[in-house]
Formats: structure tokens, C-alpha cells, sequence
């Protein structure tokens, strides 16, 4: 069994290296990595990979990243009717038809 200080010790060097803490059925605590602790059970000590657990894991990721692409997107389409608004209404105060024409980033007023 491990004591308050050891675990605490454990959660700092978990957080430090991108870890999770295990903890065993006889409450020893182990570091495991993210994607093994979330695709795989522990059994007999070892750790075997379970496919339902990878695949749910899997569509985990791609949902993620589908989140993020579709913020970015929004994000992008918002910052190009904004300098198009500024050219529409001849209020450019810089490159703003070069800026929707590069993707870069937008001036704001």
C-alpha cells in the first residue's frame, strides 16, 4: 500500500510525463501510458489490448479532431467576412484583399 506522500509524489510525476496512475486491485499504483490506460485492460500484470476499448478510443480521437477542424473552420470563415466587410464598405486600412487571398491572419479595428 502506498502512503499520501508517495501517491502525491506519483500524481506529479504522472502530470510531468503525460501518464495516468493505475491503481491495482491490492492498491499499488502504477504509471501507464494515456492511450495504453484507455485501449487496453490490465490483466495478470500485463497489459492486453482490448479492440472494443481501441476502436471506442479511436472514435474518441476522430471526434476531437473533427471538433477542432470545424472551430478552425468557423474561425477562418469569420476572420474572411470581416475583411470582406472592410472592402465592401471601402474601409480597408491595409492588405486586406491579400489577406482573404493568402489566409492570413486578421486586422482588427
Amino acid at each position: 500500500m502506498q502512503t499520501e506522500q508517495t501517491y502525491a509524489d506519483l500524481a506529479v510525476l504522472a502530470n510531468k510525463e503525460n501518464k495516468v496512475i493505475y491503481k491495482h486491485e491490492n492498491s499499488d499504483c502504477e504509471l501507464a501510458d494515456q492511450i495504453t490506460f484507455q485501449t487496453c485492460n490490465h490483466v495478470n500484470g500485463d497489459w492486453i489490448e482490448d479492440a472494443p476499448k481501441k476502436a471506442a478510443y479511436q472514435q474518441k480521437i476522430i471526434k476531437m479532431n473533427k471538433l477542432i477542424l470545424s472551430n478552425l473552420l468557423e474561425e477562418t470563415n469569420n476572420n474572411i467576412l470581416i475583411l470582406q466587410d472592410a472592402i465592401n464598405l471601402d474601409m480597408q486600412k491595409g492588405n486586406e484583399a491579400e489577406q482573404i487571398k493568402n489566409g492570413k491572419s486578421i486586422v482588427y479595428y
